[in-house]
């Protein structure tokens, strides 16, 4: 048996192990109120955003929402993702080292290879559990998109590339690196930021698909405390969306 010590090192809370790299160079970090009152704005926008995309998509670029909900989704997803991203750059720019403040640490592939392991074990036991549920392998929302889309690259690079690296900025970047330093410490920064993030998507998907994304959110922030880097969930992320998408297109072509 181990000693006592060994027990307790095993036992320490997850807020006092975590290795991330000191939140700024220049400030303390946001408040845990400010870093709320941010996000909440950052949501706002994020909206507003994909709401003026899709009037400007309809009334400018010819696209009909009845019979074209890809490109219109591709379309608000990238200009959502690219107004909201820069607003947290700038906004952090100049009073804190962007780099620091969000983690974009480099890491060693072997372990980015690790955690993109551990997200295909993830796909694997959530699509059994899918399966399990007696739910569709894929989400009537992710179908519908995918065979009415007409710009196919376009909602490739939306759904692979720009949702993931907006949602990690915000959620695994900025929130966590405020909430980590409030009073919710690190199990706070993890949980809250994967709930709002699953309320994102509350109207895409149902309770079961809903579930995972609260599991893979909580996942991704394991792997944001435990590497001390956005790059790693942010690899996992891009890694998720890509087997979804090859999973939707795989399913279109066999249906």
């Amino acid at each position: 048996m181990g000693s006592r010590e060994q027990v307790e090192s095993i036992m320490e809370p997850m807020d006092n192990l975590d290795t991330s790299v000191p939140s700024s160079t220049l400030n303390p970090p946001w408040s845990g109120g400010a870093t709320a009152g941010f996000g909440v704005l950052i949501l706002v926008v994020f909206f507003i955003t994909q709401f003026v995309a899709s009037v400007a998509a309809v009334a400018f670029g010819g696209i009909d929402p009845s019979s074209n909900l890809g490109d219109l989704t591709a379309i608000a997803i990238i200009a959502s993702a690219v107004i909201c991203t820069g607003l947290i750059l700038s906004t952090l720019t100049g009073r804190y080292s962007v780099k620091t403040y969000l983690a974009l640490q480099p890491v060693l592939l072997k372990t980015v290879g690790g955690w993109l392991f551990a997200t295909i074990v993830f796909v694997l036991l959530g699509d059994r559990y899918i399966e399990w549920m007696e739910r569709a392998a894929v989400p009537d929302f992710m179908i519908e998109v995918y065979t009415s889309a007409q710009l196919m690259p376009v909602l490739w690079f939306s759904m692979i590339i720009a949702a993931p690296v907006f949602e990690e900025v915000l959620f695994r970047g900025f929130l966590y690196e405020g909430f980590r330093h409030s009073r919710l410490g690190v199990s706070g920064a993890i949980l809250i930021p994967t709930l709002i993030w699953t309320l994102l998507h509350a109207s895409q998907y149902d309770v079961y698909y809903l579930s995972l994304i609260v599991l893979i959110g909580v996942l991704l922030g394991i792997a944001r405390h435990r590497t001390g880097s956005l790059y790693v969930p942010l690899a996992m992320h891009v890694g998720n969306n890509l087997i979804a998408t090859i999973q939707t297109m795989w399913a279109l072509g066999n249906g």
